[in-house]
């Protein structure tokens, strides 16, 4: 199904599987559509009142003003990270627990299972100096692909959360798995 495009006004939108969102081929414009299985809660109108945050090459964020955000993505790179994101949170729910973990990472409170969002707890992301301490730390014993200070946040308790980790393996996260960890002074003292 085809749809026109309001920023460049081509016809290549497509309306995606089960109607979740339109992307536009050419600019890569994306429009979340109104839709039962978006959310998979009552109350829908939320999609027509979120809050751009930022953008990035591959996803856009936006704030719902529920305490989450949600990650769309603008390409197929951005789908892809969605997806890898969702994997390694599952996987780090099955295989650790907390006290396992080098560094939290983001909470995924609901996504869609082919990866069109991911609704994830929005943590404080105000970049400072013990921030960028921390992220120094951890890029010695976690390959972090987005090297990007405001990757990283604190949850309500003060904790570090890596807020954006798509492209590794859970086993990076995993204090008993990673073999930069145990030789890291500075993440083990």
């Amino acid at each position: 199904m085809r749809k026109q495009c309001n920023k460049c006004k081509c016809s290549n939108c497509k309306v995606r599987e089960n109607k979740i969102c339109l992307i536009c081929e050419c600019c890569y414009d994306f429009k979340p559509v109104k839709c039962q299985d978006f959310w998979n809660k009552d109350d829908i109108s939320i999609l027509e009142n979120l809050e751009f945050i930022a953008t990035g090459v591959q996803r856009r964020i936006y704030d719902t003003k529920k305490n989450t955000i949600l990650k769309i993505p603008i390409n197929q790179e951005g789908l892809q990270a969605n997806l890898e994101e969702i994997t390694i949170y599952k996987d780090l729910q099955q295989y650790s627990n907390v006290d396992q973990l080098v560094i939290k990472v983001g909470e995924i409170i609901s996504y869609h299972p082919q990866g069109y969002w991911i609704e994830m707890i929005k943590y404080n992301d105000k970049t400072t100096n013990d921030i960028i301490e921390k992220f120094n730390e951890l890029i010695d014993v976690i390959p972090i692909i987005d090297v990007n200070y405001s990757n990283l946040g604190k949850d309500e308790y003060g904790n570090y959360v890596l807020m954006d980790y798509e492209g590794l393996h859970w086993t990076w996260f995993d204090k008993r798995e990673n073999p930069y960890y145990k030789s890291s002074e500075s993440l083990r003292g």
